[in-house]
């Protein structure tokens, strides 16, 4: 069901310039995530989801900076959003408040060894009283590849 829906969407934003089988769809991998990678495609018509392990370590870029992945991930939105580079004024009233209302909730830690690190996914939802679902998936949505990353943090 996920990965006919992102299909569908890569087939509606895909254009002459943008194949949709290019669009960079990132897929949260654990646990039911890995299902839609396995459903990508064939090869002649695989589209491109990309599967991210929230529990791997960071990206050597920001390894010296934040611990782990999911940790990263919202800090790179976080970026993103201060460089005023994104927006989701086009989301539907109520799901921007939704959003907001869990991008705000998190509480970030710094280690000894000065890393940031976000809090645990079940103390988010104790005091949400659900799943972050909308701030997961805008965060992967702002993951970028290292050179469209490196325009916006240094261009």
């Amino acid at each position: 069901q996920t990965a006919n829906k992102l299909k569908e969407l890569c087939n509606k934003y895909g254009h002459k310039n943008l194949s949709p089988y290019r669009i960079p769809c990132h897929v949260d991998g654990s646990g039911l995530g890995c299902g839609v990678i396995d459903l990508a495609g064939t090869i002649n018509d695989r589209y491109n989801f990309i599967e991210v392990i929230n529990n791997k370590k960071a990206d050597e870029d920001m390894e010296n900076y934040v611990m782990g992945k999911r940790s990263e991930i919202w800090i790179r939105a976080r970026d993103l959003a201060r460089k005023e580079a994104l927006s989701i004024a086009m989301l539907p009233k109520n799901q921007q408040e939704a959003l907001l209302q869990e991008l705000r909730m998190p509480e970030f830690t710094v280690t000894n060894n000065s890393l940031i690190v976000l809090e645990s996914k079940e103390k988010i939802i104790k005091r949400l009283g659900r799943s972050p679902d909308f701030a997961d998936s805008f965060g992967l949505a702002c993951q970028l590849d290292k050179p469209t990353w490196d325009n916006f943090t240094h261009g």
